[in-house]
């Protein structure tokens, strides 16, 4: 579904986990981003990048590996691949597209393309690499925290950042590297948006924003989060993380409590961890 466009930028947000994919133009290239998540949303999504695409070389930018953001691969395979060097080395491929396989299984949903782990042209190995097609300039940093694979991207001129699973409007963090990784990223999102007014923010879930103020208050929630689930570790309440999610309006519950115990598991075994080093 079409949920905001912009000049020289589209996107489409599945209706699953509200993930969004962007489709993204400047006069040198089109760039597609985390295709998702059901067929029909996916070949929407083909079809509207075959329509504009014009003679310009389209690029699929994967901003890590979890499944939600790789099963459109095989509808884009014959575009040029971009992403993390970890992304393209990993030894747990098939592990990732087995939920897309089980998913499929489990909601009898049918693809027309194979379920494959993307395969990656232009493996993004160093902090801060950039990559220039004519006027168009991608910059690329590491963001860690949320897994161990990610990477954002700035577009310029657009001066768009793509962020992959930070700083949404719907959730909070959800940690499967380390605490620690994902305050690094959380700075470098602080720093682009210092050092960009106009930047326009492309989080993977929920809604894109322009607004430096909001773009400030979803990095001060995530961080409020972290430090939250730190006390907690602590001081074991759970109304406070209640509370916490009363006070950002966060909807879905149920599946948002697990999660928080899943943070709260990674961050006792990071200190437990840290105790014995």
């Amino acid at each position: 579904m079409l949920t905001y466009h912009a000049k020289g930028l589209r996107v489409f947000q599945s209706e699953l986990y509200q993930t969004n994919c962007f489709v993204i133009e400047t006069d040198d290239l089109v760039l597609v981003v985390d295709p998702n998540y059901l067929p029909s949303e996916i070949d929407a999504v083909r079809q509207y990048v075959d329509e504009v695409q014009g003679g310009r070389p389209v690029y699929l930018f994967f901003t890590h590996s979890d499944f939600d953001h790789i099963v459109g691969f095989g509808s884009f395979a014959d575009c040029t691949v971009i992403a993390g060097q970890t992304l393209a080395n990993r030894q747990d491929k098939a592990d990732r597209t087995a939920v897309v396989e089980r998913l499929d299984d489990e909601f009898y949903i049918r693809r027309p393309y194979g379920i494959d782990y993307p395969r990656v042209d232009i493996a993004v190995a160093e902090e801060g690499e950039r990559l220039t097609i004519g006027g168009t300039t991608l910059t690329f940093r590491t963001a860690y925290g949320h897994n161990d694979d990610g990477l954002m991207c700035l577009v310029e001129p657009l001066n768009m950042l793509i962020t992959g699973d930070y700083v949404s409007d719907i959730e909070f963090p959800f940690v499967f590297d380390t605490y620690g990784h994902y305050r690094q990223t959380l700075a470098k999102i602080a720093s682009f948006s210092r050092d960009y007014d106009d930047l326009l923010l492309l989080p993977s879930h929920g809604a894109v924003t322009a607004d430096g103020k909001e773009i400030a208050r979803r990095i001060a929630d995530s961080e409020a989060y972290l430090r939250l689930t730190e006390e907690l570790l602590d001081e074991r309440d759970d109304s406070r993380f209640e509370a916490f999610m009363d006070r950002l309006g966060y909807r879905f519950r149920l599946g948002f409590r697990l999660r928080h115990e899943a943070n709260m598991q990674q961050l006792a075994q990071e200190r437990a961890q840290a105790a014995l080093s």
